[in-house]
């Protein structure tokens, strides 16, 4: 199914929901770095920030074809695998784990005219499948309640079981960021499809939590094994076949792989690499 008959419909109040969350992330930041350097608020643990590639599949069909995802086209790349909970803490506690991929050399205009100039296509994953609200407006007001203290998430909870329920089941303990899938939750058009995304890897042997854990041992465990060999991952795209089943506007929706499988479009191959480098704390702090 073309996006032609997928048609995106703003739900009323969005941009004004969307610029409260920033103002009041914003204030929140200012609040807990009130001296000293500012951390991101989502995803400021970094576990490790690595050089890769994404090399597209050779015989991709021509309804996946885009400008970007051309056959045989290989693109240098940064990966930055992080956990989500705003304030840094052990590895140990469940989360939701993160990868943020960057692609170089990527020529065209671009929709904010902030990035004109750049020369980069980012996509942005994570562990779960799904996101814990359904639209920006209950994230908002979900946001608000987990950052205003213990009694604050425990009165929105009480009140919004399913969803508490639901962030509750996205918390994810894993023993390797190299050994886990990432998604991007929410739809996005590609080329003439509306499409998520997913990033799964290639490994077959798991790595077990370690007995007697340190507080960053995923960074370690990333070291360890980047220190030994090449990491591969398929790169997928889910496309949309019914709009209903498959909505664009409700990002705690799964999309059923009965109706539409994942389809790999390219591969993301990490090379062996020493990535605790003075170069690689430098683009990390970007």
């Amino acid at each position: 199914m073309s996006s032609s008959l997928t048609v995106e419909k703003i739900p009323a109040g969005e941009a004004r929901h969307i610029k409260d969350l920033l103002q009041h992330i914003q204030a929140k930041l200012r609040q807990r770095y009130s001296k000293g350097v500012m951390l991101r608020h989502d995803h400021p643990k970094m576990h490790g920030l690595v050089r890769a590639y994404l090399i597209v599949e050779p015989g991709l069909p021509a309804e996946l074809q885009t400008p970007v995802f051309q056959p045989h086209r290989r693109y240098r790349s940064w990966v930055r695998f992080s956990n989500l909970h705003p304030v840094p803490r052990s590895d140990l506690h469940g989360d939701l784990r993160g990868m943020a991929i960057k692609l170089t050399g990527i020529a065209g205009d671009k929709l904010s005219a902030d990035d004109s100039v750049e020369q980069t296509q980012d996509f942005l994953l994570q562990s779960a499948e799904t996101c814990v609200a359904p639209d920006v407006a209950h994230y908002a007001r979900w946001h608000r309640a987990m950052s205003g203290g213990t009694w604050s998430a425990f009165w929105y909870c009480l009140r919004h079981w399913k969803t508490a329920f639901r962030g509750w089941q996205m918390m994810l303990k894993c023993a390797n960021p190299l050994h886990i899938a990432y998604f991007s939750v929410t739809p996005f058009l590609f080329g003439r499809e509306v499409v998520k995304f997913a990033v799964v890897p290639a490994i077959r042997t798991l790595d077990s939590l370690p007995d007697h854990p340190a507080d960053d041992f995923l960074r370690s465990a990333m070291l360890e094994q980047l220190g030994q060999e090449d990491v591969v991952f398929d790169f997928m795209v889910q496309v949309q076949t019914d709009p209903v089943r498959m909505p664009v506007e409700d990002a705690s929706v799964l999309w059923p792989e009965s109706l539409s499988p994942f389809r790999k479009v390219a591969t993301i191959r990490i090379p062996r690499q020493e990535f605790d480098s003075e170069e690689h704390a430098i683009m990390a702090s970007r």
